[in-house]
């Protein structure tokens, strides 16, 4: 290998470990995701300084033509990167559907509760209780308020929660 060649590889790795350092500082990167980016610089930082390494290799694998060492190590590096890119993407698929159920569910919620409100406004659940922020229930009658033992509960709060007795 030349030494120009060599050079513009060492310069390359340098350059790629400085990006991923700045894009971990920057909060566009995770370091978890770092550690694969991580090591195949500093693998081929370390192969550029020692390129005897691969001539070797080649010859502990039986490997005929060295230079093909090299490239299925880096096929080997982008396999792991694929591998670990699926795995978060899974992980990531998984969570986004718990997340639209979540809301799915509190958006249910708090329509059905909207619902129960207007109802209460309108006078049509008599015998509702009206529970304050402290937990205490009070019992309304349509269209009066629930100014007994402590601070005036309207029904706009927002903890407020009716349920029909």
């Amino acid at each position: 290998m030349s030494i120009s060649y060599r050079i513009i590889i060492i310069i390359s790795s340098i350059f790629l470990i400085i990006t991923v350092w700045s894009l971990i500082k920057r909060g566009l990167f995770r370091p978890a995701y770092a550690l694969l980016w991580f090591f195949g610089s500093f693998a081929i930082l370390l192969l550029a300084l020692y390129p005897e390494i691969i001539p070797f290799v080649a010859r502990l694998f039986g490997v005929d033509y060295p230079p093909s060492v090299a490239f299925a190590f880096g096929i080997f590096i982008l396999i792991i990167l694929q591998l670990n890119q699926t795995i978060y993407l899974s992980t990531f698929a998984r969570l986004n559907k718990e997340l639209a159920q979540n809301y799915a569910l509190l958006q249910y919620r708090l329509e059905k509760l909207e619902g129960m409100v207007k109802q209460y406004q309108a006078g049509d659940l008599p015998n509702a209780q009206l529970i304050s922020g402290q937990g205490e229930p009070k019992t309304l009658d349509s269209g009066a308020t629930a100014a007994q033992d402590g601070p005036e509960v309207q029904p706009g709060d927002i903890n407020l929660s009716l349920t029909q007795t």
